[in-house]
């Protein structure tokens, strides 16, 4: 229903920058279990599902609201004590409440970021004495007592600082706080909100960002529309392909719509004119609109410099249809294209249409063969690949069961990307949220690092996170294993989709990935024929997942690998450390590495 699919919306949108924080969901209060120490709370919607392990929410919790489906309310706590996220009953069986609206007035401090917070003073004159307790700080939530023209009196709901007193609501034309505007996923979406959400950074779902659209009436996206065809004029990568891809959702090939994705076609970015390929097959045009379409497509088709650019191009161009593009127009375009890929697109469409085409040559099959040689009583050599926002030293931790259930069998190299990641201040995305103090400690000093540019299925710099790790793998000479966690496993099979493009085996014999592997961004997905035949374990998370929190952990990866053995475990997107399991996977691993690489 709406509800469900707007309040995806909410829930991906988590961390905003202090210049959007004010469009959050809804707040909530804690009001019952004061008696029992707070509410109890769920992993998951339904209410037989494991308890959070974090215990009670505490009674007079704040909490925001990232979904309610009927009585049941997923939630993140903003104060008090308990799970820092989870699920919670809005009322008992008998009609008693346990959580309740936040009716009064909720200001957000933005302000005071380089100096920890804004000023407080005890009476409403900004000449009075400063309050006890320091700053108000940036990000505090506080409730309205009182406002008089730009001076609010308030209480203090979350954060740190004086718990009352007065501040200034803006200072020389600037917000110094904000009105906490929160929405509920029972509202319905209107098309300001929807427009925010394209331009918000920190959305880690740009897939689920769509889903609402589908709910919207004709008159909403009529008006939607040409919004977003503002939008695609904008500079920023990210929100170009989220108002292509709304766009596409939207079903309205008019042609101003053609125009806008068109002349996106056009755009400095690769993924930008991939994404606009993408959509032009998708947006239902008719007649003179799809030849134009065509045309427009047989033009990048023969000019684009970028392979993939042109792959996407020619499925669109396919979806067109005969009576837009001739079987005659797509056998030109196959005789000059280079790219196996795009050949092979192009003459499995033509085929369809009956066409006589001599097929390309297949695919490698992109599996090791067994062909790396090694000397008897050599160590079985493990190349590490840490995550995203991630280092060789937070790497070395996580793998320490590992390396103590191989023993001295293996020796290990710990490698790092030279692609160096930020936080976004403020952000609560797990992909871009400030390193808590035990990953710092851990990191050691060492810099924080990704393989690629990452936001939930829109990647960027994939090729030049591919070289760098291809790079790193063979400046390690002889390879037995490549072992990698979570993002630094997509971009093993990123790497192996470039080996298999260049007609090379992989160059180690065993892949081990500890969550992660799969390709989300349609832009840079496996052909749908291939299937890699790579020797691959997988340790995955079935348990819950910040990543995967709608879809009950995480898939298989059998419809990419062929040669693949999966374990399971439901400690959530870590290394497993539940005991006895945690043991049993890791002597598990063990047994097959050395299986795999000595027989």
């Amino acid at each position: 229903g709406r509800s469900g699919l707007w309040s995806l919306i909410l829930q991906m949108s988590a961390g905003p920058s202090p210049e959007n924080s004010h469009n959050r969901g809804a707040l909530w209060k804690v009001v019952g279990g004061g008696d029992k120490g707070g509410i109890v709370t769920r992993i998951g919607q339904d209410v037989s599902s494991e308890f959070s392990p974090e215990g009670r929410l505490a009674t007079g919790a704040i909490v925001e609201e990232l979904e309610l489906l009927g009585e049941r309310l997923h939630f993140r706590r903003l104060s008090g004590d308990g799970p820092a996220s989870g699920w919670a009953s809005l009322r008992l069986a008998n009609g008693k409440a346990l959580l309740s609206p936040v009716e009064v007035a909720v200001w957000e401090v933005i302000g005071g970021v380089d100096k920890g917070g804004i000023i407080v003073r005890q009476a409403m004159n900004t000449s009075s004495p400063e309050a006890a307790g320091g700053r108000l700080a940036t990000r505090s939530l506080v409730e309205q007592v009182d406002l008089v023209g730009e001076r609010l009196n308030f209480k203090r709901l979350t954060g740190a600082g004086p718990d009352t007193g007065w501040v200034s609501i803006a200072l020389h034309g600037k917000d110094l706080l904000v009105r906490w505007e929160g929405k509920s996923s029972a509202d319905p979406p209107d098309v300001p909100e929807i427009l925010r959400l394209l331009r918000d950074h920190h959305d880690t779902s740009f897939a689920r960002s769509q889903l609402v659209i589908s709910e919207l009436p004709d008159d909403k996206r009529k008006e939607l529309a040409p919004e977003l065809c503002k939008v695609l004029k904008e500079e920023h990568p990210k929100v170009q392909r989220k108002a292509i891809k709304a766009l596409a959702s939207l079903a309205i090939g008019d042609s101003d719509v053609f125009e806008a994705v068109g002349q996106a076609l056009q755009d400095k970015e690769a993924t930008v004119r991939c994404e606009a390929a993408m959509a032009l097959g998708n947006l239902r045009l008719a007649g003179q609109l799809a030849e134009s379409c065509a045309a427009k497509l047989l033009e990048i088709l023969r000019a684009d410099a970028y392979w993939r650019v042109r792959l996407h191009s020619a499925k669109s161009l396919l979806k067109l249809g005969p009576a837009a593009c001739s079987s005659s127009d797509l056998q030109a375009i196959l005789r000059a294209e280079v790219d196996s890929d795009v050949q092979q697109v192009l003459t499995q469409g033509l085929q369809a249409r009956g066409a006589a085409v001599e097929a390309p040559a297949p695919a490698i099959a992109n599996g090791s063969g067994g062909e790396l040689s090694r000397a008897d009583g050599q160590k079985i050599r493990v190349v590490a690949v840490h995550g995203a926002n991630s280092n060789s030293a937070i790497m070395k931790f996580q793998t320490a069961k590992l390396k103590s259930a191989l023993g001295t069998d293996a020796e290990w190299i710990f490698v790092d990307s030279p692609m160096i990641w930020n936080p976004i201040p403020g952000s609560q995305d797990p992909l871009f949220m400030e390193p808590s103090p035990i990953e710092k400690s851990l990191a050691k000093g060492q810099q924080f690092s990704w393989w690629y540019s990452h936001g939930n299925t829109v990647y960027n710099a994939v090729d030049e996170g591919v070289q760098n790790l291809l790079k790193a793998i063979e400046s390690a000479s002889r390879v037995d294993v490549v072992l990698s966690f979570s993002q630094g496993s997509n971009c093993v099979s990123l790497a192996l989709d470039a080996l298999r493009r260049s007609g090379k085996h992989a160059p180690w014999k065993l892949s081990v990935m500890v969550l992660g592997g799969q390709i989300d961004d349609p832009i840079f997905q496996w052909p749908e024929s291939w299937v890699s035949d790579q020797p691959t374990v997988r340790i995955l998370n079935k348990g819950h997942d910040s990543f995967f929190s709608d879809q009950g952990g995480e898939g298989s990866l059998k419809h990419m690998y062929s040669n693949l053995v999966e374990i399971e475990h439901g400690d959530g997107h870590m290394f497993p450390r539940s005991e006895p399991r945690a043991s049993e996977i890791y002597a598990q691993l063990a047994q097959e590495i050395r299986k795999q690489i000595r027989g």
